[in-house]
């Protein structure tokens, strides 16, 4: 068998089972090829291809196509915990498990959180706090301080009134003296509202 050389492109004969290996004439042109160029071994197909020699980057494949193959066959399909949808991972690892943050939080959480701190801390309820402040103009109702430490005042209690916890009518801006003075303030107001509405039924 007949190759050229890397490096000076000069013929010269191989034995039939170096034919994969025999890259050079002799030595000299093996170590002056070797100064400037490494060898490596694709791990797609397994031929083997040159590359300048830069120990800070390491060569793995020796074209974008055996690239993509290697990460579409890493890629596999995995099945959600939560809501048992089957879906490809983001990342090329196994310890995704969901399909989404939301079904990860579901998981996770199992009912454990509380429906009113659900509410209270989501999106909808901020952005009701938000409106209530902007319609009152970041000023208490009830001594018309302008700014400091405001809260967003139920008029009808949260707990007793599930329908109205997001009802931009239902809510006014209080100073937090001013809210701790109301009937609604705290468990003790949510208990004498219970009893005041037991005591008309």
């Amino acid at each position: 068998m007949i190759k050229n050389c890397l490096k000076c492109n000069k013929e010269f004969k191989v034995r039939p089972y170096r034919i994969n290996v025999a890259k050079f004439c002799s030595r000299s042109c093996s170590v002056s090829y070797r100064k400037n160029y490494h060898i490596n071994i694709c791990k797609t197909c397994g031929i083997s291809f040159t590359k300048p020699n830069n120990p800070q980057k390491e060569y793995k494949f020796c074209s974008v196509e055996c690239r993509a193959k290697k990460q579409i066959k890493a890629k596999k399909e995995i099945l959600c915990l939560q809501c048992k949808k089957i879906f490809n991972p983001s990342r090329n690892n196994n310890i995704q498990k969901f399909c989404s943050k939301d079904c990860s939080i579901f998981y996770y959480d199992k009912g454990k959180t509380k429906e009113n701190k659900k509410i209270r801390t989501s999106l909808a309820y901020q952005n009701w706090r938000k409106s209530i402040f902007e319609r009152d103009n970041y000023t208490c109702q009830e001594c018309k301080i302008i700014g400091g430490k405001l809260n967003a005042d139920h008029i009808k209690p949260f707990a007793l009134f599930p329908n109205l916890r997001l009802d931009i009518n239902n809510g006014r801006t209080l100073c937090e003296e001013c809210h701790r003075k109301t009937d609604t303030w705290g468990r003790t107001g949510i208990f004498r509202n219970l009893i005041a509405l037991s005591q008309e039924a």
